[in-house]
């Protein structure tokens, strides 16, 4: 349970609430958008080619590590945690 908030904020690399730190994708977003799926199912015929790939690659590693820290803190287990259709 969440006590009072305090006068000053923690910084979010000590604040023991912070679930995980994501990046924007800014780019990818409009791509996901565009193709109506999400942004880690973007593939090349998507236009998701060379930086952009990896940039999903990444998205796809920290939503994965983002729903296992929700899984742990809300005690529940993932039965297959599998973003990739």
């Amino acid at each position: 349970m969440l006590e009072r908030p305090e006068k000053t904020l923690p910084q979010v690399s000590n604040d023991p609430h912070c679930l995980r730190l994501l990046k924007h994708y800014r780019s990818l977003m409009t791509m996901a958008q565009e193709a109506l799926k999400p942004m880690f199912h973007l593939k090349s015929a998507d236009g998701a080619i060379g930086a952009h790939l990896r940039a999903v690659q990444d998205a796809r590693k920290d939503f994965e590590e983002l729903a296992r820290e929700i899984s742990e803190r809300a005690q529940v287990s993932l039965p297959s945690l599998k973003l990739v259709p």
